[in-house]
């Protein structure tokens, strides 16, 4: 159906009565085991339609790609149209190509083997820098016990010097010299 549609193009197709498709319209249709052993046809087509005529059979189109010179050597009946064309979604086609193949489940095994691999080795790491984060601030609080025991010592001590009665409260430190006294 080329330009219309090309290699890989993913067609949108609506479900119609056969009474709205007219000439110009796309539709895809069941091709005949007949037609297929005799042209070499694949089982659904694609083509446009170029003439549609009333039988005791019901309504015949005749169709023609928009790629070929001539218009199909047969006509195709009502009840084998599938859908009519709405549009297309360029190269989305390949994926469905790729899924029908014999391969796809070992390789979309494969990829969610990888992801889950990836997806893993990532919070790992996570975890890893999480916990050497936390040794971190571990080993900053480590370091700082002994200045606040030596603070909780100097504190317990001026507590029980404070709860002693009669007891003389320790001079304070001092960094100021006083002058001696002479008699």
């Amino acid at each position: 159906m080329n330009p219309l549609l090309f290699e890989g193009d993913l067609a949108i197709l609506k479900s119609v009565e056969p009474e709205s498709i007219s000439i110009g319209d796309v539709i895809r249709f069941r091709v005949t085991e007949d037609n297929q052993k005799k042209l070499g046809l694949p089982d659904t087509i694609l083509h446009r339609v170029v003439s549609v005529r009333s039988s005791p059979s019901g309504l015949m189109f005749t169709t023609k790609g928009d790629n070929n010179p001539l218009q199909d050597t047969f006509e195709t009946r009502a009840d084998n149209v599938t859908g009519v064309y709405q549009g297309y979604i360029p190269k989305a086609g390949f994926a469905i190509f790729f899924i029908q193949a014999p391969s796809a489940p070992w390789l979309l095994l494969l990829l969610a083997l990888l992801t889950v691999a990836y997806l893993t080795i990532g919070w790992f790491e996570a975890r890893m820098q999480a916990t050497k984060s936390r040794e971190e601030l571990l080993e900053g609080f480590l370091n700082e016990l002994p200045k606040l025991q030596n603070q909780i010592n100097e504190l317990t001590s001026q507590l029980r010097d404070q709860q002693q009665p009669g007891k003389k409260p320790a001079p304070e430190k001092s960094t100021a010299v006083e002058p001696s006294q002479k008699p």
